[in-house]
């Protein structure tokens, strides 16, 4: 287990046997400023990797990190995006991000996909829904549907297969 505080920094804690913890610190240069925050973290049981979202305010910009012991991360993606990452989790191989995009100027919440490690994200289709607050959610799976919920938005799908098809 991988446990940020808010606001932490580059402070985190790692247990494997949730009883005792590790202080950890992650590398310079992945919190390099105030303006960034690790926004979400999950474990991708399908992909035997953590991955981590960290959010940069000003630019409005995120990156993925993947790591495989919660202690060594790697930079998978950085993408040119105006999107605000909010909560992100997994079915399977399936990385599954909800955020709001911000199409001129109005805040929308949209689901996020990527089906390589979190290397390239693709947007699902539709306008997605008005958002009023930027908050965190969780989303959980049992390996075939997903339910994700916030303050703003409760979402359940049928089966997983159910999201729009990616390339």
């Amino acid at each position: 287990m991988v446990a940020f505080e808010e606001n932490s920094g580059n402070t985190y804690f790692t247990t494997d046997d949730a009883v005792t913890s590790t202080t950890q610190t992650l590398a310079a240069g992945i919190i390099a400023t105030s303006n960034w925050s690790v926004v979400s973290v999950t474990y991708a049981a399908g992909l035997s990797l953590f991955v981590m979202i960290v959010y940069e305010k000003v630019a409005l910009v995120f990156k993925t990190y993947t790591s495989p012991d919660a202690v060594t991360w790697t930079l998978v993606s950085s993408p040119a995006t105006e999107i605000h990452p909010h909560v992100i989790g997994s079915v399977g191989t399936l990385l599954v991000l909800y955020g709001t995009k911000l199409p001129g100027g109005s805040p929308r919440a949209k689901f996020f996909l990527s089906v390589d490690s979190g290397a390239t994200w693709r947007e699902t289709d539709g306008q997605g829904q008005s958002m009023t607050a930027f908050c965190n959610g969780k989303i959980n799976t049992d390996g075939q549907r997903i339910l994700m919920n916030n303050e703003d938005h409760y979402f359940r799908s049928a089966f997983s297969a159910g999201l729009p098809t990616i390339i």
